[in-house]
């Protein structure tokens, strides 16, 4: 599921259009191919709409990290970065949150993803016009799974499709 999940196209999710074929389910299933076919992209459409609610939900603040090392792990790339180290609150009050837990979902880019451009490309796409590709113009963006957060280290898992491929060298 990892790597399905993190070989979405964030832009392509944001269009609304589903990503996969879905089925109308049976009462019975003649066999355990036939159940997983129906139920597996149910599934992957449920994370979607998940994903793409706690985004609009949610305030997802831009962090700035600095890229230590990229590091392969066939078919993913682990990626380490320095985090940002959470403020200290003042005395006698509880430190914040922690900015990443394991297990988050994060967008990676050079630049921040613009909601606003996604909106307007998915728009213009509803009335017919073409939308640029990728809104926002980043030249590298991907779903992230963060498999490691301890203070001032990030570490990201990314699943290395084999047409990019050499966007993550």
């Amino acid at each position: 599921m990892n790597k399905e999940v993190l070989a979405w196209d964030i832009y392509q999710m944001l269009t609304g259009s589903p990503m996969y074929t879905l089925h109308k389910v049976p009462v019975n299933f003649t066999s355990i191919d036939q159940y997983l076919d129906i139920f597996e992209p149910l599934l992957l459409e449920e994370c979607r709409a998940q994903i793409l609610r706690s985004m609009n939900e949610q305030e997802n603040p831009a962090h700035k990290l600095r890229l230590l090392a990229v590091e392969p792990a066939d078919p993913f790339r682990i990626m380490r970065f320095e985090a940002p180290v959470p403020v200290l609150g003042e005395a006698g009050m509880p430190a914040p949150k922690p900015a990443f837990f394991e297990t988050d979902l994060v967008f990676v880019s050079y630049e921040p993803l613009d909601l606003e451009a996604a909106r307007a490309v998915r728009e213009a796409e509803d009335e017919g016009e073409e939308g640029e590709a990728g809104a926002g113009g980043q030249e590298f963006h991907a779903l992230a799974l963060v498999s490691g957060a301890q203070q001032g280290k990030l570490q990201l898992k990314l699943y290395v499709r084999t047409d990019c491929i050499s966007l993550y060298i």
